[in-house]
């Protein structure tokens, strides 16, 4: 894997890799839930994705910290819904949407199985 180029962002350094078997941009940075990378089209793409990600992430920490633990449904709805928003990941690798929410996985599940009903009553 080469490495392309280094960028930093509110702190935190975003490096991009090039895959030198299929030739894709792989963007990586650490977060305060550890290692994050994925797969972007293009250096540009892969920065502004990142970008969105890291902030994301501050955000979530940010409410996480402040409610110590203890979240609504609504802010849970909320939390979940950034995530899906901002595609990401696939909405199925929950694992991941739980590092990217700030959500425990349960908390993940809850929003999945019960999707409908708090998008109605949030209308978020």
């Amino acid at each position: 894997m080469q490495e392309l180029k280094k960028e930093k962002f509110n702190d935190t350094w975003i490096k991009f890799n090039k895959d030198g078997l299929y030739g894709t941009i792989i963007v990586s940075f650490d977060s305060s839930r550890g290692k994050q990378s994925f797969v972007a089209p293009n250096k540009y793409k892969g920065l502004e994705m990142a970008k969105e990600m890291i902030l994301m992430l501050e955000a979530n920490d940010t409410v996480l910290s402040s409610h110590a633990g203890v979240l609504s449904n609504k802010e849970k709805f909320i939390a979940y819904e950034k995530v899906r928003r901002g595609g990401l990941t696939n909405m199925f690798m929950i694992n991941k949407v739980s590092n990217l929410s700030g959500l425990s996985v349960e908390d993940v599940k809850y929003v999945m199985k019960n999707y409908g009903d708090l998008s109605e009553k949030y209308n978020y």
